[in-house]
């Protein structure tokens, strides 16, 4: 089972491309470039959606899309989605990857996901940040118990290059075209 997830704005625009998707299989998600830029990894794990979780928890095939402005790939596709499959994958699964590239260059190893991440908001209990550890670990140890064959999560980040950055006239197209396609109305 394949769920698809539009990060809002700039994924908006992956919808019309997709020939197999239905009204029903379409989600939104809202992961903000700016708090990957910050490395703000607590926003980050906080904003991450209920909803994918659950999908991922279950087994789901779950996509990612998003467009990078005037680039190839998206800061959400090429940083976001590879820290979030991987402090999911060692918190549920125990299993660790070996040099996740974050990058939008393979072989730039100073793009490997850095393990801190991690350690700080999964594991690590120095007082300052205790309570934001506490609330993540909260949120994503809930979806353990929904955990059944699987050993992994299975997320994809899928990207393009837009010249719509910021067009909301644009997007709204989009999302009107889907209203009316819509038999959930």
């Amino acid at each position: 089972m394949t769920k698809h997830f539009f990060n809002l704005t700039n994924g908006i625009e992956a919808i019309e491309e997709i020939e197999e998707i239905d009204n029903k299989n379409i989600n939104f998600i809202r992961i903000q470039s700016t708090t990957l830029e910050k490395h703000n990894w607590y926003k980050f794990f906080i904003d991450i959606d209920h909803n994918l979780l659950m999908w991922l928890a279950l087994g789901a095939k779950c996509k990612v899309y998003d467009f990078g402005a005037n680039r190839p790939k998206s800061k959400v596709i090429y940083m976001g989605v590879p820290i979030l499959e991987y402090c999911l994958n060692k918190y549920w699964f125990g299993y660790e990857a070996d040099k996740v590239i974050i990058g939008r260059k393979p072989g730039n190893h100073k793009l490997y996901i850095d393990k801190e991440i991690y350690n700080k908001y999964f594991m690590y209990h120095s007082e300052s940040v205790l309570d934001a550890k506490i609330q993540i670990t909260s949120k994503y140890k809930y979806y353990r118990k929904f955990i059944h064959n699987i050993n992994k999560v299975n997320i994809e980040g899928i990207s393009n290059s837009t010249t719509h950055d910021s067009d909301v006239s644009y997007y709204n197209q989009i999302l009107n075209n889907l209203r009316s396609n819509s038999v959930c109305v």
